[in-house]
């Protein structure tokens, strides 16, 4: 490993750390803001929420620097980017916006 790149790699270490202190003491409802039916709404409901996900997945899969990072000889990774962003939104949907969706 290069000088800069460990450099690079120890400050975001720190970074990381720093964040974490401030925001761990607080719990996860200090760290995410609660989903609203109003902002599901601003956005198209829940098919519309989704959707950014399924958008950010596809994009993300369609990028061979970023489709590396899904290790794909696991059967619960190897699956589309409709199903990747479908299970993120929906996790967010239950934790942050109330909505028994994900199980």
């Amino acid at each position: 490993m290069s000088d800069a790149i460990a450099r690079r790699s120890a400050a975001a270490q720190e970074e990381g750390r720093r964040i974490y202190e401030h925001w761990a003491p607080k719990g996860t409802h200090e760290c995410f803001v609660q989903i609203k039916p109003e902002d599901l709404d601003a956005v198209g409901g829940e098919e519309g929420f989704v959707e950014i996900f399924v958008v950010f997945y596809k994009l993300m899969l369609e990028d061979p620097r970023m489709n590396v990072l899904f290790d794909k000889r696991f059967e619960d990774v190897n699956v589309p980017a409709v199903e990747h962003g479908k299970r993120l939104a929906y996790w967010y949907l239950q934790r942050y916006g109330g909505l028994p969706v994900y199980g």
